[in-house]
């Protein structure tokens, strides 16, 4: 299971209490950080809701009160569900959900997705997506003539809009099938490496974060 709390968020806050920690004495006086963190789950919730007081209540201790993160539970500052296009977009400074919460704004039938290779078998284990692929697993393959028709007919009849291009697959098959299908061809997904570092895909979780939201607005096409 992926839960988010933003990889920014942990750094800071856990640079300030490394500092606290190794630092402490009356001639340090720190900056106090007080950062909202809205909640996609109810903090009654094992597991999923109870970890992040958990952590807010960690890092107030050994930070010796320097670090206070004030879990607001769901619906109270934003809507459940709007967390993680809210830290995406930085609009607040930290929040924490699933990215199965963002998977479910998709009706389950609309959950489909075409793209390059078949590089995303553990988002479709995890999250009950159904990616389609001209090629295998494997990009040095292509796929036959009769094996790219047969995804497209497909595709038009299943209604499939969301097409995707990764990073590591050549775009020209994908464009293809977006030309004879009516598909619409998405963001470039990040499936083999990251972006670089000025990119949207820097590091792991915003790579999650950029893939989910891409795949998320593409299904709700279909």
């Amino acid at each position: 299971m992926n839960r988010t709390f933003g990889v920014a968020a942990w750094r800071r806050a856990a640079a300030v209490a490394m500092t606290v920690g190794a630092l402490s004495g009356p001639a340090w006086a720190l900056d106090k950080l007080r950062w909202p963190v809205p909640m996609a789950f109810g903090s009654n919730l094992t597991a999923l809701g109870d970890t992040m007081p958990w952590v807010a209540q960690t890092l107030e201790r050994i930070s010796g009160g320097a670090i206070l993160l004030q879990v607001q539970e769901p619906g109270k500052l934003i809507p459940a569900l709007a967390v993680f296009d809210n830290v995406g977009a930085s609009k607040v400074e930290a929040g924490y959900s699933w990215m199965g919460y963002e998977i479910g704004k998709v009706p389950a039938d609309h959950r489909k997705a075409i793209t390059g290779h078949d590089s995303f078998r553990y988002f479709s284990k995890a999250y009950g997506v159904q990616f389609l692929a001209p090629r295998g697993y494997n990009t040095s393959t292509e796929p036959s003539a009769k094996d790219v028709a047969a995804l497209i007919r497909q595709v038009r009849e299943q209604k499939i809009k969301a097409l995707f291009v990764e990073n590591m697959t050549n775009p020209g098959m994908v464009e293809q099938i977006a030309r004879e299908s009516g598909a619409v061809v998405g963001p470039r997904l990040y499936s083999d490496a990251l972006s670089k570092p000025e990119g949207p895909a820097a590091t792991y979780e915003a790579m999650m974060r950029h893939n989910v939201t891409a795949l998320v607005a593409g299904m709700l096409k279909n």
